[in-house]
């Protein structure tokens, strides 16, 4: 029985070490909104270099988006429906900060807006 528990408390402080040296802290968050204009900011805040973002925010349809002051000019973006998109094809990516990520144009179908289903590499 010791054998099992002992096992088992290595095999679960493995994944607490590992989830630890792997772990990228990000956070997007809403910045500047303005309902009026049908402008918002979507801000970052990165513990590492991202190459790459995801991510689809509810209750609004995108009709544009530029990119932020974090962004590098190589990187493509897209905007579509609720989804953003951005990435480098040349493979360049942008440093461990916080900033403005992207400033989207939209209009509102929801009362409430979410940044959901993220996903930063």
């Amino acid at each position: 029985m010791f054998k099992i528990k002992s096992t088992f408390l290595s095999i679960i402080t493995l994944f607490m070490v590992t989830e630890m040296v792997f772990a990228q802290d990000v956070t997007l968050s809403f910045g500047v909104v303005n309902e009026d204009a049908g402008t918002m900011e979507i801000l970052i805040e990165n513990s590492e270099d991202v190459y790459g973002f995801q991510f689809e925010v509810s209750g609004i349809n995108i009709t544009s988006a530029a990119a932020g002051e974090v962004i590098p000019g190589d990187w493509m973006l897209s905007a579509s429906g609720s989804l953003v998109l951005g990435f480098s094809l040349m493979g360049t990516s942008f440093p461990a900060g916080s900033g403005i990520l992207v400033n989207l144009t939209y209009e509102a179908t929801g009362e409430y807006s979410c940044i959901e289903g993220g996903v930063v590499s």
